[in-house]
């Protein structure tokens, strides 16, 4: 129950970091169509399926790990995948994708390290608290790399003209949002969240729309649940 508590705590103090700087975030984005919402949705259902069960039996995945029922349904299987899904790919991946149609400016670079510190206040905040025993210097390292990377790379980029810079720029917004979203779960993150991660970005990407990750990340919570009670 503890570790429910603190994760949904710390993730509300992440909300609320981005939260002061939501106004200097790019979030603008096209008008979503309903077909094309309701296609993906079913693609990454079906792709949800099918990478749990590849993973479960072929990987090593573990679904074994319990905790409260109550805590379990509240937040995994009802209020968790929501924020997440706003968070990481409303807010930060839409904000990176619509970045990389414009110039590169320190101010980016500087909204981007925010970002990173988003994730790592909580933690240290509950470290200095003696909420828990252990902050990891290396893991915020690698969320503050991750969270400037798509800056720094889009950067270099402007300087040359190539026709693979839009691809390489998808690429590592796509990898640096789902590295963000795996490290972001702490000591539930496992290698599973980085291709879940990869494929709720590609759907909202391609949808436009926020229903076909959140349907897919609510398929992947539930069949954790399932599989573990």
């Amino acid at each position: 129950m503890k570790s429910y508590f603190l994760g949904f705590i710390g993730f509300a103090l992440t909300i609320l970091l981005l939260a002061l700087v939501s106004r200097y975030l790019y979030l603008r984005k096209e008008k979503a169509e309903k077909s094309k919402i309701i296609i993906l949705s079913i693609i990454g259902v079906i792709l949800t399926l099918s990478y749990f069960y590849i993973a479960k039996y072929f990987l090593g995945f573990n679904t074994d790990e319990k905790d409260s029922l109550i805590y379990t349904i509240l937040f995994t299987l009802l209020i968790t995948p929501f924020f997440e899904e706003v968070i990481y790919r409303r807010w930060i991946l839409q904000h990176y994708f619509n970045l990389s149609k414009q110039s590169m400016k320190m101010k980016y670079f500087i909204i981007s390290l925010w970002i990173g510190l988003a994730f790592i206040l909580p933690s240290f905040i509950f470290y200095i608290l003696g909420w828990i025993s252990e902050f990891s210097i290396k893991s915020s390292l690698i969320i503050l790399l991750f969270a400037s990377l798509p800056i720094i790379i889009m950067y270099l980029l402007q300087q040359t003209k190539s026709s693979f810079n839009k691809f390489v720029t998808l690429f590592v917004i796509l990898v640096s949002q789902a590295f963000l979203f795996t490290f972001g779960h702490g000591v539930y993150a496992s290698r599973a969240h980085i291709v879940t991660g990869l494929l709720y970005g590609i759907l909202y990407l391609s949808s436009k729309s926020i229903m076909p990750p959140l349907i897919a990340h609510y398929t992947w919570n539930i069949l954790i649940f399932v599989h573990s009670w």
